[in-house]
């Protein structure tokens, strides 16, 4: 029962603090802008990204460390969770120290190449201050996260951290509001993840007989190779558009793409998520021989994404230029108003989503180096698009060629799980996305036809927002009537069932 428990509260925690983390993500680039304009928030936007480049040096040690804690956990080897827990802790503080120098090079070196208005100084000290929170991560509390996290504890660590979210947000909120400026906000508020390693390192110590002189692994680490390459092709897939920009355009035009995929990876992030309790059960299921059962449950797991991807993208599509208007209401140093971005970014996403399963079911099988080219390919295709139409056609083309690469991986996906794993008919696929695309199209003329653009209001653009969403919610049920007969059927089941 205890275990339940733990899994129940570790699920609506991390689901709770991924909201927290949506509305802060929203609400301190608002405050910014609203402060500082979009030079200043497509300059911290641009170095975030820069910043975050770190992680490729981490590679795929993470879900490494946790399938080594594990075994020894359930066991009750002390000896062993202290060995692994070193190991991490010591790969992590090299991290630190690789992200300090690389840290400092960027501060040397963006500065030269960005253009823009600021000085170098204003720059570079922006770079430092903004690598705060990524240094504490590494050398006080991602060891201590991972240990809670194998450790079905997960909820101390959220609690933290979520804590931290909110505080940041505050301080960000409290010393704008004072008139302070840039460095000084980022600089305060950063100080908040302090807090975070203080409360892990005192639940850790007062939980936990850990052995701090265990000595370390070295051979622990070795799988994470396997991930790594798949792990620097999505980094590169999710990033280069935003860098491809802050080369080639004004930090304007960074500030707007921002906003844009403030959205766009809000609700990725929140439908990639319903894989988490899904995967499991799929992987048993296959790992056992059991075809028929890995399909049946893949058949509503793809079915599911379908409907919320289809759902969410289109809505967004549709309403986003006029939230990116309210949202930057009072702000007219740049353009937010544009419609086809937010067309191509909400069906490059959306296209995203709905190939989740294919991927997972991939790695779930063990097949990472089979398909990693597939991964490989997928981020030269958006390099090679985005720099070259961005020159063209500016912030769309970016947004096109990650619609482009994502077409690619999720045609490639669907056709190895057809030929090595579930031996599934493309044509199962196809039809769905074929249906459930005619739905979102409909959906789109059905609205721009009917509707009167909205009020620049929070209201009218909720009640905007409600109307695209009964008219998509009209089409879809059309789009799975035609397409997922089979799943409607198990649906219709588990409903009488209950």
């Amino acid at each position: 029962m205890e275990r339940k428990e733990h899994t129940l509260l570790n699920v609506v925690s991390t689901v709770a603090l991924q909201v927290i983390t949506l509305l802060s993500g929203f609400m301190v680039p608002k405050l910014i802008l609203s402060a500082f304009g979009s030079e200043v928030n497509g300059l911290v936007a641009s170095i975030t990204q820069f910043l975050g480049y770190i992680s490729l040096i981490e590679g795929g040690v993470t879900s490494v460390i946790l399938a080594n804690l594990y075994k020894p956990l359930a066991t009750k080897d002390n000896e062993k969770v202290s060995a692994v827990v070193s190991t991490a802790d010591a790969f992590f503080k090299k991290v630190a120290l690789f992200f300090c120098i690389y840290q400092v090079i960027l501060a040397i070196v963006y500065p030269v190449v960005i253009d823009s208005a600021f000085g170098w100084g204003y720059i570079a000290s922006m770079v430092m201050i903004l690598g705060l929170s990524t240094l504490i991560q590494y050398t006080l509390s991602l060891s201590w996260r991972l240990l809670l996290q194998a450790d079905k504890r997960m909820y101390i660590a959220v609690l933290a951290q979520g804590v931290s979210v909110v505080l940041n947000l505050i301080l960000t909120f409290i010393f704008i509001r004072f008139g302070s400026n840039i460095h000084i906000v980022k600089l305060i508020s950063g100080f908040a993840f302090f807090l975070q390693p203080l409360v892990l390192n005192s639940y850790i110590r007062k939980n936990y007989s850990l052995n701090k002189k265990a000595k370390t692994d070295s051979v622990l680490l070795s799988q994470r190779w396997d991930g790594f390459g798949i792990n620097v092709a999505a980094m590169i897939r999710s990033s280069a558009a935003t860098v491809i920009l802050s080369v080639t355009a004004s930090l304007s035009t960074v500030s707007v793409f921002s906003v844009y995929t403030l959205v766009s990876n809000g609700l990725k992030s929140l439908i990639t998520s319903i894989s988490g309790g899904i995967i499991p059960t799929i992987g048993n299921a296959y790992a056992k021989g059991d075809k028929e059962t890995a399909n049946n449950i893949f058949d509503m797991y793809e079915f599911v994404m379908f409907v919320v991807s289809f759902f969410c993208f289109t809505v967004a599509a549709v309403v986003m230029p006029y939230f990116a208007l309210l949202y930057t209401k009072g702000i007219n140093d740049a353009n937010y108003n544009q419609p086809l971005l937010g067309i191509i970014l909400m069906a490059a996403e959306c296209v995203f989503c709905i190939r989740d399963p294919y991927v997972n079911m991939a790695y779930s099988a063990g097949h990472f180096k089979q398909v990693s080219k597939y991964a490989y390919i997928e981020a030269v295709i958006t390099v090679a698009i985005s720099a070259i139409l961005a020159l063209v056609w500016g912030v769309n083309g970016v947004a096109f060629g990650l619609l482009v690469s994502a077409i690619y991986r999720t045609v490639t996906q669907v056709w190895y799980l057809k030929k090595n794993i579930l031996f599934r008919k493309a044509s199962v696929f196809i039809k769905k996305f074929v249906c459930f695309a005619i739905a979102s199209v409909v959906c789109a003329v059905v609205s721009y036809m009917l509707f009167a653009k909205p009020e620049i209001t929070v209201l009218g653009w909720v009640f905007y927002a409600v109307k695209v969403s009964i008219v998509e919610i009209i089409c879809l049920a059309i789009a799975c009537f035609v397409s997922c007969k089979k799943e409607l059927k198990t649906v219709f089941k588990i409903g009488d069932k209950s």
